[in-house]
């Protein structure tokens, strides 16, 4: 079997999953901020997260959903309607904050309305494969959506999920990771480290880079390339042009994330493995050995991982 971000996140997150329970609060003091524990409704593994109007949510396997109460996660789904037997891998949010989407195993496409609760699956034309990643821009019932599908395409809809179209990269790698800018701009990563840019959506760019050896798994892009991360303690910034490599230990990172407002960053990966980025990256000491799939870098940063680990930067 080929490795690609599902294959890692299904084979880890299920081995890391815990007994069941509720997760207790933690604290870790930076010298910007402290990191909290938050207690869960769940030990299942989680992937991804994001931020909305609403407050965060997160998703992971066996169809699992949670959204931020006022003193804990609250489960808003553990399988219905995704089914318990559907690894849930990535979400993104409406650039008013409205909506969710959400895509894993079995090509589920869903949207869930973070207002009303209300959710509404949608079809892009396949049955037959896993959906690792997502991105949206644009307002709820405008934006443009972009997924990806781990076997180098890419399926798109301009029109809010009205009419989609299916693009092949034509690498012939697996893809692992995108992110989403301005009103039609993605970028997509694959496994080998490279990464395909579109300003418009309907045209690609392919960037390579050179002397890279290793697997790569996640990007926090923008219209200059952006940040990639993966195996070894990697971390690769810069644009097409230029790239500063980073080797931040030798755990793999699993996940990256900033703002444009200040250059804020967070990646993370195995054996509870943080590190920030202020003006350089420094590591943060958290009280867990486990993996760290996802980061949300917002106005509060949110990391999730194994054992239904959730943890807030205040």
């Amino acid at each position: 079997m080929s490795l690609t971000r599902r294959t890692l996140l299904q084979s880890v997150g299920t081995a890391a999953a815990g007994p069941g329970g509720i997760a207790a609060a933690t604290e870790t003091a930076t010298a910007g901020g402290t990191y909290r524990r938050i207690p869960v409704d769940t030990h299942t593994t989680l992937f991804d997260v994001v931020g909305t109007r609403e407050g965060p949510f997160a998703v992971g396997l066996e169809g699992t959903l949670v959204r931020r109460g006022k003193d804990r996660y609250r489960l808003v789904s553990d399988g219905y309607p995704f089914e318990g037997h559907t690894h849930l891998y990535g979400l993104d949010v409406t650039g008013d904050g409205r909506r969710l989407w959400i895509v894993g195993d079995e090509c589920t496409v869903a949207e869930y309305d973070v207002e009303t609760g209300e959710i509404r699956r949608h079809d892009i034309g396949i049955d037959d494969r896993a959906l690792v990643d997502i991105g949206v821009t644009g307002p709820a019932g405008e934006g443009t959506v972009y997924i990806i599908d781990g076997r180098g395409n890419v399926f798109y809809t301009f029109d809010y999920g009205g009419t989609w179209e299916q693009y092949d990269l034509g690498h012939g790698t697996p893809t692992v990771a995108l992110d989403r800018f301005g009103e039609r701009g993605g970028v997509v990563l694959d496994i080998d480290g490279c990464v395909f840019r579109t300003l418009d959506g309907t045209t690609w760019e392919q960037f390579e880079t050179e002397g890279l050896d290793r697997y790569m798994f996640d990007i926090a892009g923008q219209r200059e390339y952006g940040t990639i991360v993966g195996e070894s303690g990697l971390l690769i910034s810069g644009d097409e042009t230029e790239r500063h490599w980073h080797v931040l230990g030798d755990v793999d990172l699993l996940g990256v994330d900033y703002r444009t407002t200040d250059m804020f960053g967070v990646t993370t990966g195995f054996g509870g493995t943080v590190f920030e980025f202020h003006e350089d990256w420094r590591r943060v000491e958290l009280p867990v050995e486990f993996p760290l799939f996802g980061v949300y870098v917002g106005e509060h940063t949110v990391i999730v991982g194994a054992d239904g680990g959730i943890f807030e930067r205040r």
